[in-house]
């Protein structure tokens, strides 16, 4: 018996509990105090555990957490918790049952569900998938659509059989929410959980900026570390639509680089900008050609990296616009522009 099994016994039959010393006489007193009770009637509430008497001591919580053999029943809804939408909220894969063994998903394996508001799903169980969707009460429709065909690991070939055989369940597919939770199950017992995600980007980032304007979101950010870093822009025009944008390894702006240095996306009524400079820069600045004006673009230093990334939004940027970096004695240290050749194509 755990200390914080014992306490937890002291607490719940707490009238002279205190009287008794040592684990094994606690665990014998607990035993005789729930016979009378259950002779009497009476009931113990309000813990919120499960107390089970058994031959030779007490078991507590550890037989929730074995496997079950059976298959899982779907939850069933809470009439007084709010609960998520299952369309335009972002689920995390965190358990999957397959004949009838419930196995935990490794935290590292960071696959998500999305279903959008115009009736497509985008999805990770190993591979990436997607295609549409349909609700029909408590049932859902997943066409298969595209999907890649990378290697999975053993767990991850588990995961995704799990997935192909929850689409092959067709209209038969049950969905359910409880407790911020979501479970795909299939009339075998086989089953995805999801939990509500904690982030509603993509992927797993350091985050150099993001935020909101004219009704759509955006971030920029960075994946990975040293000569494998990468540099991200996404963008999506509501809550419940999907992320478009584009990534790069970690490339230093150049004169005549075109696209290749430089990220950038329509946001509403501005375009969002972003690369990278070396890390002597102290000033960024923008110029749309077009219309001379000039924007600022704030700095944003990155640990462990030689170079520091530039990013903000511009009222205008075309295939003539230019970015220029200076360092603290107003020397040039990069500039990005695009071929002559390249802007008449």
């Amino acid at each position: 018996m755990t200390e914080s099994i014992e306490q937890m016994l002291r607490t719940t039959f707490r009238e002279d509990a205190t009287d008794v010393s040592g684990v094994e006489d606690l665990a014998a007193w607990a035993r005789t105090r729930l016979r009378k009770q259950r002779r009497r009637r009476w009931q113990v509430a309000g813990s919120g555990l499960a107390l089970f008497a058994v031959v030779g001591g007490i078991g507590i919580a550890d037989a929730v957490r074995s496997h079950s053999t059976a298959p899982p029943k779907p939850p069933t809804a809470s009439p007084t918790a709010t609960e998520p939408k299952l369309v335009g909220t972002v689920w995390q894969l965190v358990e999957f049952t397959r004949n009838g063994r419930t196995t935990a998903v490794p935290a590292e394996f960071d696959w998500d569900l999305r279903i959008y508001g115009n009736g497509k799903y985008s999805a990770q169980a190993c591979n990436y998938a997607g295609g549409h969707a349909r609700l029909d009460g408590r049932h859902l429709l997943l066409d298969g659509g595209p999907e890649t065909d990378m290697a999975c690991s053993e767990i991850g070939g588990a995961i995704q059989a799990v997935f192909v055989d929850l689409i092959a369940a067709g209209p038969q597919l049950e969905w359910s929410i409880n407790q911020q939770r979501l479970m795909l199950r299939q009339p075998s017992g086989d089953a995805l959980v999801y939990q509500v995600r904690d982030s509603i980007y993509p992927a797993p980032a350091r985050v150099i900026i993001a935020g909101d304007h004219d009704g759509r979101q955006y971030r920029v950010a960075v994946t990975g570390s040293g000569d494998q870093s990468r540099l991200y822009l996404e963008v999506r025009p509501a809550q419940w639509a999907q992320w478009a944008g584009s990534g790069m390894p970690a490339t230093l702006i150049r004169p005549w680089s075109g696209a290749q240095t430089l990220l950038f996306h329509r946001v509403g009524d501005a375009t969002l900008v972003a690369g990278m400079v070396p890390t002597d820069a102290v000033r960024v600045r923008h110029t749309s050609a077009a219309h001379g004006a000039h924007s600022e673009l704030p700095l944003y230093p990155v640990e462990g990296v030689a170079w520091k990334v530039f990013a903000g939004l511009v009222r205008i940027h075309t295939d003539f616009s230019a970015i220029t970096a200076y360092d603290d004695h107003g020397r040039i240290v990069a500039s990005w522009s695009v071929p002559a050749w390249e802007r008449n194509r």
